[in-house]
């Protein structure tokens, strides 16, 4: 059974490598095709399916997540492992794992791994070099520490449910998502409806920052920073990309408001400077402007998926015909490689 999944996943990792290599292709042949063009074109209002210029259909199930870690791929898909894979020969080098329940993000900052996982609770693995590259777990989130410090007093639990209280410092349920923050923070965004913020790093490293509110009722999917590092989204399953304004000084984050972003669940984000674009249960893809105060601004909508968007990933380093680069993985078992064009407006 091993030796099938790792075939399975062998095979998805070179159908990786040949959408890679198509999709270069492709960049190249687009940027042929716009020398010589002056005119630059203009953000359509809506993107079908002739906006895709490469897609990809696989048996594979897709990978909830597959971040670099220096020399290595980590990949995890609906089990508690997590495999490390060599490059650039995609060999598997090792693998780790700890916990109930899948793991359902995995962020790689430095030589530290964070995982979350379906148990509620945040692992923190650090990579030791001097026992053969092992991945280590060296704490758990909310630590020990963290656990005995607010145990005692009453004020800090809270009621989720009927009946049901838990210390604020954990989550309540499910961890859907991993945010690195460059300042040394990970968010983690819940089905409890929490946002929470975490310190990676110094002499309190592992330790809560604060807790960013939202709706009880709503499951949080994804979380994402803006590059300006002063706004964080939430994707809600109500199909609400919740917004908040952060404060580097004080570590504090205060809500400014909600946009319906689509007629259901928001499943995934991506941001290129003040484009975001969001993924959804609905099949589509919504293309949306930052404006003043962190106001979003809806300018686009890329359809073409027959089941629901999974996974989005931007590529601002493509700038071709006044463009970049946009791929999209869904439940209906394809990857998609879009161009996006840029408009006036979103320059």
């Amino acid at each position: 059974m091993l030796q099938l999944e790792a075939l399975r996943f062998s095979s998805a990792i070179a159908v990786f490598l040949a959408v890679l290599f198509v999709a270069i292709s492709s960049v190249m042949a687009i940027t042929a095709l716009f020398e010589g063009k002056t005119e630059r074109p203009r953000l359509l209002p809506y993107l079908d399916n002739g906006a895709s210029f490469f897609e990809l259909f696989t048996a594979v199930p897709v990978i909830v997540t597959a971040p670099l870690c220096g020399e290595f791929i980590l990949s995890a898909s609906q089990g508690k492992d997590i495999i490390v894979w060599q490059q650039p020969d995609l060999m598997q080098f090792t693998k780790f794992g700890a916990g109930e329940g899948s793991v359902k993000s995995v962020v790689a900052i430095g030589n530290k791994v964070f995982t979350a996982h379906q148990d509620h609770r945040i692992r923190a693995w650090k990579v030791s070099r001097s026992s053969e590259n092992v991945f280590k777990l060296v704490d758990t989130l909310p630590t020990a520490k963290e656990y005995l410090g607010n145990l005692m007093k009453q004020s800090n639990y809270v009621e989720t449910r009927r009946h049901h209280k838990h210390l604020w410092i954990e989550h309540a349920d499910t961890i859907s998502c991993l945010a690195f923050y460059k300042l040394g923070i990970v968010y983690t965004a819940s089905a409890d409806g929490k946002t929470k913020a975490w310190r990676t790093q110094g002499k309190t490293s592992h330790s809560l920052l604060g807790v960013l509110e939202g709706h009880k009722d709503v499951s949080l999917n994804m979380v994402i920073i803006s590059d300006d590092v002063n706004w964080v989204y939430g994707g809600g399953s109500d199909g609400y990309v919740t917004s908040w304004e952060g404060n580097d000084d004080s570590f504090t984050w205060k809500w400014i408001g909600e946009t319906k972003a689509h007629q259901m669940a928001v499943l995934c984000m991506c941001m290129v400077g003040e484009v975001l674009f969001t993924g959804s249960t609905d099949k589509t893809i919504g293309i949306w402007k930052r404006e003043a105060y962190g106001k979003l601004c809806k300018v686009g909508v890329i359809n073409g998926h027959e089941g629901p968007v999974k996974c989005l990933q931007a590529s601002p380093q493509c700038n071709v015909g006044a463009g970049f680069m946009l791929y999209s993985g869904g439940l209906d078992r394809s990857f998609r490689v879009w161009w996006v064009p840029k408009d006036e407006e979103t320059s």
